[in-house]
């Protein structure tokens, strides 16, 4: 049995609730896997997964305030119920005290059949100051009590998997302009960690390219693992860019899924030639029943493109059947990014699924940005600049790091980038036209021949990205760099490589 596991029961009143989430989330904060009535049951019926719920876990604690044990001489309550259940079950009990609650008191107004609760050892609790007693709490797992010989860890079994997605190397130092953002993604968060009823199970952000949905998530999911994945039970991400941005027949949730089904431990599903269907609903079991964060970045690959009469469903249905079932029932949440609005969710929208457009960066968000850079010039040139280029939050870095590298961050040297030409029609037109400011750069290269050798190999890499829709890895890099070389495109890398293995 996981020794993480806790069932709280206690009196729905109010003192009751209140005192039942203080503890919950405390515990949540330390990694416990928590049990809170109501707010965590799922389809069918809840009568017996209750029941289930303490046979199956390892601690139960019991709240006792004022009016807890009013109503346990009715042999159908189910504080009484509950607690008979676990002591037939040998479970940890450990009753905990309100303060202003006197146990004589309680032992008066208990049944019969609640007498034995008495016999455990209680821990009273300041119900204003509750935070500062967790430790003192957490103690009374450790005894050993009746059939429970087993002690809990301080720091449960924690699954963290970013391993098909280096979140982290996305996420900015500083993320400009994102705060309403940042908070939609903590309050998800936070009522996840309250198990919240009437909560986002899925949140979507819609965006073209280059409006920073992935620094966004990165930048979020960065400062969540700084405060050590607080209520985290498992973390999985994931990127979907690896498949390329383009809609392409070859696109496909096969790996991820594969890969999806063994982390959360259905190793058999994973394996065997199942529908992806069926994965997928498998799979939407297994994330739905953890408090599991799970990252989807950039679906758009497996939708149908807005062109499409299908536009914006998937294509692929795994990742259909995995969504749907999120939606239906979660203990945690998702987070997606896409260029495109997700149609297959548009039942839940106004219930368990969140989907927010990412628009361009504010004005000043965008000057924020661009100084950042080292970037100098007056308030009207920033403005201007940002104004431009639409707010685009990867034309502004690129922008920021051309003037910065190629003109000491000059805005003035603005001028040199074409973005009067830029076609307000094509997205994603003014980044171009700055990359074109930078094979322009590199071209006119430098004073001398080393000089200008740099700037044409760094114009050869930059070709060499650009045979590519999705991020280049190194091994496909140096494969191209293989002899023969490529006419007028590798030859400046080849014999960069030559002659540092000379020196070697």
């Amino acid at each position: 049995m996981n020794q993480n596991t806790v069932f709280i029961c206690y009196r729905r009143d109010l003192v009751g609730k209140s005192f039942a989430r203080q503890i919950e989330r405390e515990l949540l904060h330390r990694y416990y896997d928590v049990f809170l009535d109501v707010d965590c049951l799922g389809a069918g019926r809840w009568e017996d997964q209750i029941i289930a719920q303490i046979q199956d876990r390892a601690h139960f604690l019991l709240l006792l305030t004022p009016g807890a044990l009013d109503r346990c001489a009715d042999e159908n309550d189910w504080v009484r119920r509950e607690f008979l259940l676990a002591e037939k079950h040998g479970r940890n009990i450990v009753p905990i005290l309100e303060e202003s609650v006197v146990i004589e008191d309680m032992c008066r107004l208990a049944h019969q059949d609640m007498q034995p609760l008495f016999e455990y050892q209680a821990i009273t609790i300041r119900h204003e100051t509750f935070p500062g007693d967790i430790e003192k709490l957490i103690s009374q797992f450790i005894v050993v009590h009746k059939a429970h010989e087993e002690s809990i860890p301080t720091i449960p079994d924690f699954q963290i998997d970013t391993s098909h997605f280096d979140i982290f190397k996305y996420a900015p130092a500083e993320l400009f302009g994102r705060e309403d953002e940042t908070r939609i993604l903590n309050d998800a968060w936070n009522h996840v960690i309250e198990s919240k009823s009437n909560r986002t199970n899925i949140l979507v952000f819609v965006a073209f390219g280059g409006e920073g949905k992935t620094s966004l998530i990165a930048k979020w999911a960065a400062d969540l693992a700084h405060r050590r994945w607080i209520g985290c039970g498992a973390v999985f991400a994931w990127s979907f860019y690896s498949q390329g941005t383009k809609e392409q027949t070859t696109a496909s949730s096969d790996l991820f899924l594969k890969q999806a089904l063994v982390a959360f431990g259905d190793a058999e599903m994973a394996d065997s030639e199942k529908h992806v269907s069926e994965k997928g609903k498998r799979l939407a079991q297994l994330i739905g029943a953890k408090r599991a964060l799970l990252i989807l970045d950039g679906v758009e690959p497996l939708q149908y493109s807005p062109a499409s009469p299908m536009s914006g469903e998937f294509r692929d249905l795994g990742i259909a059947a995995l969504l749907k079932g999120l939606a239906a029932f979660s203990s945690g949440l998702c987070v997606v990014t896409t260029r495109y609005s997700i149609s297959d969710l548009k039942a839940y929208w106004q219930s368990t699924v969140q989907e927010k457009e990412l628009n361009s960066l504010p004005k000043q968000a965008g000057v924020q940005l661009l100084k950042s850079f080292g970037v100098h010039g007056t308030q009207v040139e920033y403005e201007q600049l940002v104004e431009d280029v639409h707010g685009h939050a990867l034309t502004i870095n690129l922008l920021g790091s051309y003037l910065r590298n190629a003109h000491a961050g000059d805005i003035r040297k603005r001028d040199l980038v074409k973005l009067a030409d830029a076609d307000d029609e094509e997205q994603g037109g003014h980044a171009f036209r700055v990359l074109a400011a930078y094979v322009k750069w590199f071209e006119t290269g430098g004073k001398n021949t080393e000089e200008n050798n740099r700037g044409q190999r760094a114009l050869a890499v930059l070709r060499l990205l650009g045979l590519f829709d999705r991020p280049l890895s190194a091994d496909c890099f140096f494969a191209l760099l293989k002899m023969p070389v490529i006419s007028n495109l590798t030859e400046l890398l080849v014999e960069k490589m030559r002659q540092n293995v000379t020196r070697l």
